[in-house]
């Protein structure tokens, strides 16, 4: 009787450090993009949709010559959720923002709601990264989007 206890209490706290594991790696969003061969990446949790995709922002008329990754916020649930997480930015593979608090973001997205940004539309909602540029000489070699929560409204 008591190895059939300490068993199930083993399997138990197998399952419980398993699932508390599993959890933490569905609420972050890394990623390494490049041109050539990884440019666009999407992460997907409770109804909502986020799209990185990097662009050459490039307009030499008036010396612009910058790359950013933008981001695409879409809401697929019915009803208006807040979004919370904190931004890493690695650069040359150090990180420049962790433990930042100025790169926390929170904001409250509409049931349906899609929010696209780009080079050549941004609005107030949109979320971009510099990249690099060839003006600069650190390279965003990697970012995440951690401890992200979507809460409904």
């Amino acid at each position: 009787m008591k190895s059939h206890l300490l068993f199930l209490f083993f399997t138990c706290l197998h399952f419980a450090f398993f699932s508390q594991i599993k959890n933490n790696n569905t609420n972050s969003f890394s990623a390494q993009l490049e041109f050539h061969s990884n440019a666009s990446q999407i992460y997907e949790q409770n109804g909502i949709r986020i799209i990185a995709n990097l662009e050459k922002c490039n307009e030499p008329s008036i010396g612009m010559e910058k790359d950013y990754i933008f981001f695409t916020f879409e809401n697929t649930n019915d009803f208006e959720v807040e979004i919370d997480f904190d931004e890493h930015l690695y650069y040359d593979w150090i990180c420049r923002t962790c433990e930042n608090r100025e790169y926390h973001k929170t904001f409250s997205m509409p049931a349906g709601d899609n929010w696209v940004s780009n080079c050549q539309f941004s609005s107030q909602k949109s979320i971009k990264i510099f990249h690099g540029s060839p003006w600069v000489n650190e390279k965003l070699s990697k970012f995440e989007l951690v401890n992200i929560k979507i809460e409904k409204q």
